[in-house]
């Protein structure tokens, strides 16, 4: 998806205003939720700034679920 944001917050507000997932995506109350993982250009978005770190033309923003899981024995 391409957008105009300036911050990984705002590219969040603008996918979740645009598709309606902010339950999956984004909480108010606790913006890095571990379900799914964000990374900007493969970069884990908590250790560039969480999400007021920029964004340029060209950046990717990956949002990546974790998968959870065991061998059941």
């Amino acid at each position: 998806m391409d957008c105009s944001a300036n911050t990984i917050a705002e590219a969040l507000a603008e996918l979740t205003a645009r598709f309606r997932v902010v339950a999956h995506v984004r909480d108010e109350q606790w913006p890095n939720p571990p379900v799914p993982q964000r990374y900007l250009n493969e970069e884990d978005i908590r250790f560039l700034g969480g999400e007021s770190c920029c964004v340029k033309e060209g950046d990717r923003v990956l949002l990546v679920p974790s998968i959870a899981g065991g061998s059941g024995a």
